[in-house]
């Protein structure tokens, strides 16, 4: 797509990959979706959160959780880190700070998709 020789290409969708894609190819880019949206009891037992029986203290880690759905500046350090960092933003989505790349990043899981709500995470940009 950046080098303009590609018109299409096929990709699961989440919420802002039109402006993710366009920012990373700098080429406006429109989403046509070939089937509605999926989804299958294996793909919510992937992710799934419990507190344990045992647990000593319930109430506190279902706050978390909790904290997890709700607090967008929780959600954003387990996905991306501390800002200035770990992380710049770069508009409304983030990349790595200048000299920091996926080979020497100190922390960097790249699995934003993983942690509590996603709408309030921050995008990245590649």
């Amino acid at each position: 797509m950046k080098a303009g020789k590609a018109f299409a290409y096929v990709a699961h969708m989440k919420p802002g990959y039109e402006t993710k894609e366009a920012i990373s190819t700098d080429t406006p880019m429109v989403a046509a979706r070939i089937i509605s949206p999926v989804t299958s009891t294996s793909s919510i037992a992937n992710i799934m959160f419990s507190i344990a029986k045992n647990s000593k203290d319930p109430e506190r880690a279902m706050m978390f959780l909790n904290l997890l759905y709700s607090d967008k500046e929780l959600i954003n350090l387990i996905d991306y880190g501390i800002e200035g960092k770990h992380y710049v933003k770069k508009g409304d989505l983030i990349g790595f700070p200048n000299g920091v790349d996926t080979q020497n990043a100190t922390y960097s899981p790249n699995h934003g998709w993983e942690w509590g709500n996603q709408f309030l995470s921050i995008q990245p940009m590649v």
